[in-house]
């Protein structure tokens, strides 16, 4: 049977990044219900709740034989009830669901000096990994940028939803022995590897 496996976290903990990995390296999808949802919705309420029941039947109804890892979703308690009503109907379960754990003084280092390249989409962090021309890219010298919503007060906001909405949903993973948390501040390569032990993703 296909396994599911969920990937949650605050803000700049990596888990997209390494979603995205070891869907490229390995054989397992990544499905980033965030992208899924700026790219259909604008409102919220009772709409928002049926768009992502749409979407969500319609991912795994096309990938029904696949692996796959839910990048930060659910995040709420009502998302945790849709996706553990909706995936036995799909001969699905939660298999794993992995935290991401990091310092929210890590987290702003992360998010409030991070840029990218509007051009190529190189991201840099002048504090971890600066370009070596002050803020242009190293490698089509391009400008670097800066997202609108990396700032303190944006980030401020987001770990206050995070903690408000998304700890019960840590804790009902907790209380249904689900939960992996990993250490992500950990060398990127070391922590994919440390995640393709965990979820048995061997090809």
């Amino acid at each position: 049977m296909a396994r599911t496996f969920i990937f949650l976290g605050p803000p700049g903990c990596g888990k997209g990044t390494q979603a995205s990995r070891l869907a490229e390296n390995h054989r397992v999808l990544h499905y980033d219900m965030g992208s899924a949802l700026r790219g259909e919705i604008a409102g919220g309420g009772e709409l928002a709740k049926q768009i992502v029941r749409h979407l969500l039947e319609r991912f795994f109804e096309s990938h029904a034989e696949d692996d796959v890892i839910l990048d930060g979703f659910p995040r709420s308690s009502d998302q945790v009830e849709l996706i553990e009503t909706m995936l036995p109907a799909m001969a699905r379960s939660v298999d794993a669901v992995i935290l991401f754990e990091l310092d929210e003084d890590e987290i702003a280092r992360r998010i409030i000096y991070r840029r990218y390249c509007p051009h190529c989409g190189l991201v840099y962090n002048l504090m971890t990994n600066p370009p070596r021309d002050d803020e242009r890219c190293d490698r089509c010298r391009e400008d670097l940028a800066r997202r609108k919503d990396d700032t303190e007060e944006v980030l401020a906001e987001r770990l206050r939803v995070y903690r408000e909405q998304t700890q019960p949903v840590v804790e009902h993973f907790r209380g249904r022995d689900l939960l992996r948390p990993v250490d992500a501040s950990d060398y990127a390569g070391a922590l994919a590897r440390q995640l393709q032990r965990m979820l048995g993703i061997n090809d």
